[in-house]
């Protein structure tokens, strides 16, 4: 494309890196991936949804900006982070209904059960209007179908 700036050359290399990514893991990188350069892909993607929903200046979303993320990277705007979160919820609940007690930090039933623990502890702050989670709603109504007495104060 004549007149292309670096910038532009580095956005469409970002996307087709993000792309690649989709095709080796079947789903859309995030800033919580172990990998360095995978996690700069999901920040990547966090920022170009900021700007798209108009939460920041950071990045321009052009019109041409847009075609080439829906032609590269179909689902960018996607929900993925909130299928992320309620996978982790049915996990818990299936660790619930599996060993009949809520995960907790320290006594490891199995390795998954300190992450399960962490996760459900955010989900707790959340419902009180604190941290990072969106508790939605809909989510708020899987936890409560899922796993009663979720938003309980103690886990004896």
């Amino acid at each position: 494309m004549v007149g292309m700036s670096t910038t532009d050359d580095r956005f469409e290399l970002t996307v087709a890196e993000c792309a690649r990514y989709v095709a080796r893991h079947g789903k859309m990188p995030t800033r919580h991936t172990p990998d360095a350069d995978d996690r700069s892909l999901g920040l990547f993607l966090q920022r170009i949804r900021q700007a798209d929903r108009g939460t920041t200046k950071d990045i321009i979303l052009t019109p041409e900006r847009i075609a080439v993320l829906d032609e590269v990277l179909p689902g960018w705007r996607g929900r993925g982070a909130r299928r992320d979160v309620d996978e982790q919820i049915r996990e818990i609940a299936a660790f619930v209904k599996r060993h009949k007690q809520y995960p907790h930090n320290r006594a490891v039933i199995d390795e998954a059960e300190p992450r399960l623990y962490r996760i459900l502890n955010h989900l707790r702050r959340a419902a009180e209007g604190k941290g990072n989670v969106a508790l939605t709603p809909e989510r708020r109504q899987l936890l409560d179908t899922l796993i009663p007495d979720w938003n309980r104060k103690t886990d004896a």
